[in-house]
């Protein structure tokens, strides 16, 4: 563009993505858990910001979902149970089962936990997590984030 003898380029940046992640999901669900995302929020802001893990149990027993930080200064558990917070538990497992999971990647889920109305928790049988967020858009609309989560290491 000339103007008055002033030239202006522009230039539109354009960005590649790279394919995603195929996280290999399985269909083999260990657990569902579907509960008010406030619970998970209050639940993992309860926990120690120092850890550098969270540890996931469930259980077919009470609790049925414990969530775990191992802190420097002190290890902390939130505890859910059916009835109490969480609205529908599916478990597979006549045993509990844990798995460990970054702590930071994990806390990426707050801001979504600030804004659902919902929270589904899955685990699959290779301990690989999906949270998924229910959030209201507009009267009766609604959107789905996922976060995605690999264990750590897989603790008997």
């Amino acid at each position: 563009l000339e103007d008055d003898g002033i030239v202006t380029t522009c230039g539109v940046p354009t960005f590649d993505p790279e394919p995603p992640v195929d996280f290999d999901f399985n269909d083999e669900l260990q657990s569902k858990i579907i509960m008010k995302s406030q619970w998970l929020e209050e639940g993992l802001r309860d926990l120690d910001a120092t850890s550098d893990r969270v540890v996931v149990r469930l259980s077919p027993d009470i609790p049925h979902l414990r969530i775990s930080s191992l802190g420097t200064i002190e290890n902390l558990d939130v505890n859910y149970s059916q009835g109490d917070v969480i609205e529908t538990f599916i478990y597979h497992y006549d045993r509990p089962i844990e798995a460990s999971y970054s702590f930071s990647h994990v806390l990426h889920v707050l801001r979504a936990c600030q804004v659902a109305n919902k929270v589904n928790i899955m685990v699959d049988d290779k301990d690989f997590m999906k949270i998924q967020f229910l959030l209201p858009v507009a009267d009766h609309k609604y959107l789905f984030a996922e976060y995605s989560f690999t264990p750590l290491e897989i603790m008997d």
